[in-house]
C-alpha cells in the first residue's frame, strides 16, 4: 500500500486531517496500526469507535420518544373509570386523570390504594392497547381482595364449607 493510501485510510478512519495523518505515519515508520496506535494516545479515537459509543445513546433516545408518543396515544384515547360492585362510579378522560396525578399525586395514590381494600376497582377503556394496564390494576384489586379477605375471615368461612353444605344450599334455593 502506498503512503497516499495510508495517508488517506487513516484520515478516513480517524477524522484527522491530511497533514497530522501524514505526520504520524512518517512518525510510526509507515506502519498503519502503528499509527492509529500513536493517534489513540493523542487523544483521537477511530470514527468507528466513535460510532459504536453513540449507537447506545441514539437507541435510547429513540425508544424513549417512542415511549412518549405511545403515551401520550394512550392518554388522547382512552378514558380512566371507578367502578364498585361492578357499578361504574365515574368515569374521566385519562388526560385529565394524568394532569390530577401530577400535580396531587400524594393524596390520590393513598386513596387509590385504601379504595381498593374497599372493592372500588379502576380499569381504562376506550384504545386497543388498554390491555396491559388494565391487567396490572386488575391484579392490584384482586391481591386486596385477597388481603381483606384474609383479615375478615371470609376465606376460612368459604374454605371450611363443605360439598355437602354447598349441596344443602342448593337444594334450599329451590
Amino acid at each position: 500500500m502506498e503512503m497516499f493510501e495510508k495517508v488517506q485510510m487513516l484520515k478516513k478512519e480517524t477524522g484527522v486531517t491530511y497533514e497530522e495523518a501524514r505526520k504520524v505515519l512518517e512518525e510510526a515508520g509507515g506502519d498503519l496500526t502503528e499509527a492509529m496506535i500513536l493517534l489513540e494516545r493523542r487523544g483521537h479515537k477511530s470514527r468507528a469507535g466513535r460510532d459504536s459509543q453513540e449507537q447506545p445513546a441514539r437507541n435510547f433516545g429513540r425508544s424513549l420518544g417512542r415511549m412518549i408518543k405511545a403515551l401520550i396515544r394512550f392518554i388522547k384515547r382512552t378514558s380512566f373509570n371507578v367502578t364498585r360492585e361492578d357499578r361504574l362510579v365515574f368515569t374521566m378522560p385519562t388526560f385529565v386523570f394524568a394532569l390530577l396525578l401530577f400535580f396531587f399525586w400524594e393524596p390520590i395514590l393513598p386513596a387509590m390504594l385504601i379504595s381498593l381494600f374497599f372493592g372500588v376497582r379502576f380499569h381504562f377503556t376506550g384504545g386497543e392497547d388498554v390491555g396491559k394496564p388494565n391487567m396490572i390494576l386488575k391484579k392490584a384489586g384482586d391481591l386486596a381482595r385477597e388481603v381483606t379477605d384474609e383479615f375478615s375471615g371470609e376465606k376460612e368461612k368459604t374454605e371450611a364449607r363443605t360439598p355437602e353444605d354447598t349441596a344443602e344450599e342448593a337444594r334450599a334455593a329451590f
